[in-house]
């Protein structure tokens, strides 16, 4: 089967059942970006891939920090560091005549 054959039929077959279109780039895309925010470790999405590196175009292009993460690790610095404050903010309180 030629390349623009698969890419044509793929893109008729998401019209049909009313799904937005998606290139096969843009599932790879969302491939690495998906197994990214799962915390996955790059050097197996690179080996599923095909990336003779997990440098360049793989960390560059293709891998995103999401929204969602984003919030996560704020929460986790947060918490590290109020736990790093918060002993030192009771301790000074209790020495305060």
């Amino acid at each position: 089967m030629k390349g623009m054959t698969l890419t044509n039929g793929f893109t008729a077959k998401l019209k049909r059942r009313g799904l937005p279109h998606h290139t096969f780039h843009s599932l790879r895309h969302s491939f690495v970006s998906i197994l990214a925010a799962q915390g996955i470790d790059p050097k197996y999405v690179q080996e599923m891939g095909g990336w003779n590196s997990t440098t360049g175009v793989m960390e560059t292009v293709y891998k995103q920090t999401s929204g969602g993460m984003k919030e996560q690790i704020s929460q986790a610095v947060d918490h590290v560091f109020m736990t790093i404050l918060q002993p030192s903010a009771t301790h000074g309180n209790a020495e305060t005549p």
